[in-house]
């Protein structure tokens, strides 16, 4: 398969048997139905595996791609392996998509000869998305940019300034343009989104913005759980983003660089205690003890973009300093948890 403007669509899974039907319906029901349906069952131990087989059954367009499990970043690029389409679309086995999606984006494509479109995403939780949220960062308007204006204005956003979406699924990539990156995995399971548009955006000639609604995403987070390896990831994506820096000339990178790593650990921090996780103190002294972070620290305290006081407590690795300083935010975003938390519940049992 070859076809010209059919799209490939990516689906990673792991162990998301009651979120799945979902998922694929919304895909196979799509308006657009020019589709190559790529399932990358990531070593499930539920019976994901199962659900996808019986859909594939009668949907001659879904390829199911059975592998161990290796993180959503080794799925999506064994996924692309096996694409063939035209178009590259990222789809979350936990998260759906309006009817239309892929429709609007391809229209677009076409429309202004783009290689890469993005449309606005929707944090919901609940199941019929009665209750949710655009995206911060999305269109108002349609806007058609080039490479030149992109990386000038916008590739900031891939160091640390929130100024446009820096995710995958509310985009459509032309395929030719992935595969020009030569991407490799980067070994995180979080910032995979990031790592990936970093090295993709450059390369496209031409990016269209769009307002229209065109992922829903499953703002999941309120389990009693934080990932340990947050902090490990964030300090590998620093340094792997590092020569990007030079590499596009962007300015003040490294400076946006340091400060969204010292950022992260004071969302690191946060979240295990709001979390109530039982070593939270040794977990954050870990996080202290990273090079890459006190890298960061330390050019953040010369540009004046932490307090000094602060910067030495995270220096010197005082982990029970450091929660103290921010106890009071703490507080606020325990109280805001048990809001979601109970507004979840409730909604989930609609």
């Amino acid at each position: 398969m070859n076809d010209k403007n059919i799209v490939s669509v990516i689906i990673a899974v792991y162990n998301i048997a009651p979120l799945l039907k979902k998922c694929i319906v919304s895909i196979t029901e799509q308006t657009y139905d020019d589709l190559e349906i790529i399932i990358v069952n990531d070593g499930s131990t539920d019976n994901s595996l199962e659900i996808c087989k019986e859909y594939a059954k009668t949907d001659a367009r879904i390829k199911i791609v059975d592998k161990k499990n290796e993180g959503i970043e080794k799925a999506r690029l064994t996924g692309l392996e096996h694409a063939h389409g035209e178009w590259v679309r990222f789809v979350d086995g936990d998260d759906w998509l309006p009817k239309r999606s892929i429709e609007i984006l391809v229209e677009n494509a076409l429309k202004y000869d783009a290689d890469v479109v993005v449309g606005t995403l929707y944090r919901v939780i609940d199941k019929y998305a009665l209750i949710r949220k655009k995206s911060v960062m999305h269109a108002e308007k349609t806007e058609v940019i080039d490479n030149a204006t992109f990386m000038e204005k916008y590739y900031r956003s891939f160091f640390g300034v929130n100024i446009v979406s820096v995710g995958l699924c509310e985009k459509l990539y032309r395929r030719e343009v992935i595969v020009s990156a030569s991407l490799h995995a980067v070994g995180v399971t979080h910032s995979e989104d990031l790592n990936f548009n970093v090295r993709v955006m450059p390369l496209a000639k031409k990016i269209v913005w769009i307002p229209d609604n065109v992922y829903y995403y499953r703002y999941g987070g309120m389990t009693n759980r934080v990932n340990p390896r947050m902090m490990d990831d964030a300090c590998t994506s620093y340094s792997f983003r590092k020569p990007y820096v030079q590499r596009y000339s962007v300015p003040d990178g490294e400076l946006y660089l340091a400060c969204e790593l010292k950022n992260f650990l004071y969302t690191f921090a946060v979240s295990l205690t709001v979390f109530n996780a039982e070593n939270a103190s040794q977990l954050v002294a870990a996080a202290m003890a990273k090079e890459e972070l006190k890298e960061a620290v330390r050019i953040c305290i010369e540009k004046g973009r932490i307090g000094k006081q602060q910067g030495l407590t995270i220096l010197n690795g005082d982990a029970d300093g450091y929660i103290k300083s921010i106890a009071p935010d703490i507080d606020r975003a325990k109280k805001l948890h048990k809001i979601k938390k109970t507004a979840v519940s409730i909604l989930q049992h609609l």
